[in-house]
């Protein structure tokens, strides 16, 4: 295929777009994923003691439900992280690299 035909440059673009969309996905996850484990520091960090009763036992709620890490995943395949992006992109390249072969 000749580099700078007018279908090479059309599948280019493509591929671009399509890495990209990738990418925020699996950078978005992987950001929230890495705030939210910070997140049960964050309100212990607050000044709880000086909050009443019923506001201390939703502290405690709220921090046992961040104990549990939070995961995306796309379609309960594939979990959405910086990882598995470069996974997709390995196994993406092998593929391209056999079938050119």
């Amino acid at each position: 295929m000749e580099i700078f035909t007018t279908e090479f440059m059309g599948n280019f673009a493509y591929l671009i777009a399509a890495t990209c969309e990738i990418f925020v996905f699996c950078i978005a996850a992987n950001q929230v994923t890495f705030e939210f484990a910070d997140l049960s520091l964050a309100i212990y960090n607050t000044k709880w003691f000086a909050l009443s009763m019923s506001a201390k036992k939703n502290i405690i709620l709220m921090m046992g439900r961040t104990l549990r890490p939070i995961i995306f995943s796309s379609g309960h395949l594939v979990v959405l992280s910086l990882e598995s992006f470069k996974s997709l992109i390995k196994v993406a390249y092998s593929m391209y690299s056999v079938l050119k072969s």
